[in-house]
């Protein structure tokens, strides 16, 4: 599967909404935490870890080509004012399907930046920290 087609939306309170001008997704890296447990009487050098409890499901960016006339950046932009989780969705192009695989999740996000290249787009990168378990939907 190629990442071309691939969609990015944000629920504006009433639906989800497409944001326009995507060019990258990095995905989310879910860590588990370790805690350690080498008793200080061990004879080898090598600490022992166990896995923790919690894990944390990780931070996605996205990479936008600037458009700061567009509504959907101008309501990202106002999302990161807001001291409150929103949800988000990202939908593959699956082949042969009306509706790609969805991840939806929950978070906020944690920062929007931008690039200004000489001969290229001015880009907008955003990161959102995500909070509790995606959900994945397999497409219809």
């Amino acid at each position: 599967m190629q990442g071309q087609g691939t969609k990015f939306f944000y629920y504006n309170g009433t639906a989800f909404v497409q944001v326009a001008n995507l060019m990258e997704i990095e995905p989310p890296n879910a860590e588990r935490s370790s805690v350690e447990r080498t008793p200080m009487d061990q004879t080898g050098q090598y600490r022992n870890f166990y896995p923790g409890v919690l894990v944390d499901a990780g931070e996605i960016t996205l990479s936008l080509i600037s458009n700061y006339q567009a509504a959907e950046q101008v309501a990202l932009l106002a999302a990161i004012k807001t001291a409150g989780n929103s949800q988000f969705k990202i939908e593959l192009p699956d082949t042969g399907t009306t509706t790609g695989t969805q991840l939806t999740f929950t978070g906020h996000i944690t920062s929007i930046g931008g690039t200004i290249p000489a001969e290229e787009d001015l880009m907008r990168p955003i990161k959102i920290k995500v909070s509790g378990e995606p959900t994945v939907t397999d497409p219809d």
